[in-house]
């Protein structure tokens, strides 16, 4: 069985790798795909503040089998390699190698064994700096970026697409409650879907924020059926909405990815 690999890149800190990673597994999983992730930000001399195996580990206390969801750490002496030969003999579809803000030999192995790369970044100053240090890489790996921290609408996304200037996911992932609950939180389908009754509690969400994150849970399937979409070789048809007055049919027919 053929098993595709998403490296999560970044060179700085800070710039959403993590929260992508669990995201996209969370959506990918509830889409009942079997998923690894290989985390390779273990590191004794820069220790993050967030871990994939306690957060999977409450995944399958809440009843996600370790079948569609598994980790694998990998530290600094350890095979990324053999960590994704792991996976693949677990039986994962996809695996998710989240990555170190400096470059490590993992990086050499995860460039020479990955599929796609995804490029997270958080404001317009990140998308700018992430688009000029990309510069002409992804010609044997297709490269996108992705805006993790997404706030306004439609004319701020196209701004900050001019400014990353290269590939982008078309989903995105908005700057959410749920995205920060989710490191603490177990399954995010059963926590969403516990949202649509109102708990009478003091910690409960407001309904306003209730909708919000029910929104963020939409946003992260829809990125990861865009990322699927990638892997599988898709793309959709040109969108009747691009049409304008006088536009040519030519100008209409630019593909769904870019």
């Amino acid at each position: 069985m053929t098993m595709h690999t998403i490296t999560i890149y970044g060179r700085k800190g800070g710039t959403g790798r993590t929260i992508l990673t669990m995201a996209l597994a969370a959506a990918l999983v509830a889409k009942c795909r079997r998923v690894a992730i290989a985390d390779a930000t273990l590191d004794p001399m820069c220790p993050v503040s967030i871990c994939h195996a306690p957060w999977a580990a409450r995944q399958h206390a809440e009843g996600t089998p370790e079948t569609s969801l598994a980790v694998f750490p990998v530290g600094p002496e350890d095979s990324l390699a053999d960590a994704l030969a792991r996976a693949r003999q677990r039986g994962a579809e996809i695996a998710l190698i989240d990555t170190q803000a400096r470059v490590t030999p993992h990086h050499h192995v995860a460039a020479e064994v990955t599929d796609l790369v995804l490029v997270p970044f958080i404001g317009r100053m990140e998308a700018e700096t992430v688009g000029a240090h990309l510069g002409e890489a992804g010609e044997r790996v297709p490269i996108f970026g992705v805006d993790v921290g997404v706030e306004g609408g439609a004319v701020r996304r196209r701004h900050v697409a001019a400014l990353y200037g290269g590939p982008m996911l078309h989903s995105a992932l908005p700057r959410s409650e749920l995205f920060m609950r989710m490191p603490a939180e177990g399954r995010l389908d059963r926590f969403v879907a516990a949202l649509e009754t109102p708990a009478d509690t003091p910690d409960a969400p407001s309904f306003a924020a209730s909708e919000a994150m029910r929104r963020a849970w939409v946003a992260a399937q829809e990125l990861a059926t865009e990322v699927v979409w990638i892997l599988e070789g898709q793309t959709l048809e040109p969108a009747r909405a691009d049409w304008a007055p006088g536009a040519t049919d030519a100008a209409c027919a630019r593909p769904f990815l870019i």
